[in-house]
């Protein structure tokens, strides 16, 4: 799985990332129960926590530019 967060984010440094270290982010996922979605809520269930979704959407190049702006960390494209 890859991970989109901002350059300069506490993580950005990491080679690897657990999942609970992003507890407590703001994500941006896809529509609500698509596929991509359920895989990261089971994950962050499994870490004991749900993720705040900030934003949702389909366009496969909003996440980017949202990210880069800071305006919502972990982005999990399927």
């Amino acid at each position: 799985m890859y991970l989109l967060i901002p350059s300069g984010h506490r993580l950005s440094k990491r080679k690897h990332i657990r999942i609970s270290d992003l507890a407590q982010e703001g994500w941006i996922c896809s529509h609500e129960n698509a596929e991509a979605e359920r895989f990261v809520f089971h994950m962050c269930a499994e870490a004991d926590f749900r993720p705040e979704v900030l934003f949702r959407t389909d366009d496969y190049n909003l996440p980017f530019e949202l990210v880069r702006r800071g305006l919502g960390s972990p982005y999990c494209p399927n």
